[in-house]
């Protein structure tokens, strides 16, 4: 047998197998048993490392993020699962941002879709079409620019201006004003075609006001301007001189402006004394007008025809051209026929008309301001009232308590004597009161006996008559005091009254991020004590020393003399412990957005008031 604490025996123990590979350390799914150095079991945790949720997560810390302490969120504590009406967003679709509309194109800044969209600042757009669904456009930039943001360097041959769309009632049609760069002009094009930017089509009519100075290209002929029914004095020969056959001097305007045969339509000539129009040339002349002789010099109008000389005069006011006229009926011929010269002109029937006498029924109504004579029956005068002037009778008596007579001269003065009578006898201080010692009775103003200095509040802008406004005091409020009266303050009153800003709390919650990269760094070895390694038990062979002598070999083994195993008491805790880590965090920077709320109640002091003066007593 082998003492237990025999001191050949010991806990020292070497593993003799072979020693895991890297490959086997890394894979960690080998079952084999093998022998492990600290390079091994390295390797192993970092393969383990790399591939696990915790390193993820670990390297999305951004370098140098510290931990928020939370303490509560929405007014929870403890673990708290945060959803979208916690921020603020409960009206936000939780929808990833590949399902939005045009998402595919947000990283190419295609198409995007918003209710609403505000751009503060300079505004870009680079595409091929930009589509503007607004029912109003409102620019501050006076002048558009079309044709490009750089000066052009070739000619693209291209127009520039508007095209508008719009419908005459049978078809759609497009419209275009703008520069033809063809021509150089602005032009109009109500039914245009456009292509490739190029307009063609009938040119459409303005209705405006040109300035006839900026017209260019004035035509200098009647022809130019398409005028026909005018005469050219330079194509229609005047003649003077006699002829063969016709007296004096004459005018002849030809049919044929290059010939000189008598060809003529008129002549204007001096016949028998007189100016005559002839319409014919030649001996044959035809019919004629006279015009009065000139017998009043050089510059008499010799265009006074004789009424009588006027033929084929018309006889009819529409023959004349007048419309200001009454034409003749049987009206006007039934009135032309009545005898005599005075009257009231009166219809009484149809195309008959007399001139009757006036009777107070021809007249209704009649102000009273054309009654120059004559006598109104008193009916129709109508009475005075408290409330309406009228004719009022006279009362002639003081006792009547009537509202509509009028008081008579004789008893006016009747009730002047009376008062007089009384005002004899007032006395001041006897039968009649005095105020403040100041007799009621003789002229002039009673003292009120307001103290000089006496000071008093007005509502009013300026001080009465005898008192003073006093600038002292201004914008202060009013204070009743029992004690002493003074003042005091050091805001104005409208200024501590103003409305004022108030102070209230806000609540800020900080979203959550995540941050991606790695974290490098050195994992620091631990010495573990009995405590903290695992518990376990260790078992002792027993066996016999070989030929029973104290030199003799060892036995061991269940089959020796009196052999067998002894299991010790155990050891080991099973505690836990740490290991010291160094390294440092490399990856892509982030940010944490913040919602704040405002909660309070605003003060509005700004406390109505009136304007009072203070004033003194002169």
């Amino acid at each position: 047998m082998v003492a237990p604490d025999d001191a050949r025996l010991s806990d020292a123990r070497e593993w003799t197998g072979a020693t895991v590979s890297q490959t086997e350390a890394e894979a960690g799914t080998a079952t084999t048993r093998r022998a492990w150095t600290a390079q091994r079991v390295a390797q192993a945790i970092a393969s383990w490392w790399n591939g696990s949720a915790a390193k993820t997560k670990l390297d999305g810390i951004e370098t140098g993020a510290q931990v928020n302490a939370v303490t509560s969120v929405a007014g929870r504590v403890g673990a708290v699962v945060v959803n979208k009406s916690d921020v603020g967003l409960g009206s936000v679709e939780n929808t990833a941002l590949s399902t939005w509309a045009g998402s595919s194109n947000l990283t190419t800044a295609g198409a995007l879709t918003a209710a609403s969209l505000s751009v503060t600042g300079n505004l870009t757009v680079n595409g091929t079409t930009t589509t503007v669904n607004s029912t109003t456009v409102t620019l501050d930039d006076p002048i558009l620019t079309l044709g490009g943001d750089t000066a052009p360097t070739v000619d693209d041959n291209k127009d520039r201006g508007i095209e508008f769309r719009w419908h005459n009632g049978t078809a759609a049609k497009i419209g275009f004003f703008g520069f033809d760069d063809s021509t150089g002009n602005l032009t109009f094009i109500p039914d245009a075609t456009n292509t490739s930017e190029v307009f063609t089509g009938t040119k459409g009519t303005l209705d405006a006001y040109l300035a006839w100075g900026n017209v260019t290209g004035r035509p200098t002929t009647l022809a130019g301007y398409g005028i026909t029914d005018a005469v050219n004095p330079t194509t229609v020969p005047i003649f003077s001189g006699a002829a063969s056959g016709l007296e004096g001097g004459e005018i002849r305007l030809a049919k044929a402006p290059t010939s000189t045969a008598v060809l003529f339509d008129v002549t204007v000539d001096v016949f028998d004394s007189k100016v005559r129009i002839f319409e014919g040339g030649g001996t044959a002349r035809g019919a004629h007008i006279d015009l009065a002789a000139c017998t009043g010099g050089a510059g008499t109008n010799l265009l006074a025809p004789s009424w009588a000389n006027i033929q084929s005069k018309p006889t009819t006011l529409s023959g004349y051209g007048i419309t200001d006229a009454q034409a003749k009926d049987a009206d006007l011929t039934a009135i032309a026929g009545l005898a005599g010269t005075s009257g009231l002109l009166r219809k009484t029937a149809a195309d008959t008309w007399e001139l009757a006498a006036l009777v107070a029924a021809d007249i209704p109504s009649l102000d009273a301001s054309k009654i120059t004579s004559g006598t109104l029956a008193a009916a129709r005068l109508p009475a005075s009232t408290t409330s309406a002037a009228g004719i009022v009778q006279l009362n002639d008596t003081l006792t009547s308590t009537s509202t509509s007579l009028a008081l008579t001269a004789a008893q006016g003065k009747v009730l002047k004597d009376t008062v007089d009578g009384k005002q004899a006898t007032l006395v001041s201080g006897t039968n009649i009161k005095t105020i403040n010692g100041a007799s009621l009775l003789g002229s002039g103003n009673i003292d009120t006996q307001f103290p000089a200095g006496t000071a008093m509040l007005f509502q009013q802008t300026t001080a009465p008559t005898g008192w003073t406004k006093s600038t002292t005091h201004d914008n202060k409020a009013l204070r009743v005091v029992s004690g002493t009266a003074g003042s005091g303050g050091t805001v104005a009153f409208t200024t501590a009254f103003a409305s004022k800003s108030v102070a209230g709390s806000v609540t800020t919650t900080v979203n959550s991020t995540t941050a991606t990269g790695w974290i490098f760094g050195t994992v620091g070895d631990t010495t573990l004590t009995e405590a903290q390694i695992p518990a376990h038990t260790h078992k002792t062979q027993i066996g016999v020393i070989n030929g029973g002598t104290a030199g003799g070999s060892p036995i061991f083994g269940a089959n020796a003399p009196g052999g067998g195993q002894n299991t010790d008491g155990g050891t080991g805790g099973g505690g836990s412990h740490n290991h010291s880590f160094s390294g440092s965090f490399t990856g892509s920077s982030h940010s944490h957005t913040a919602s704040s709320t405002f909660s309070g109640t605003a003060i509005d002091l700004a406390v109505q008031y009136v304007d009072l003066i203070i004033a003194t007593k002169d």
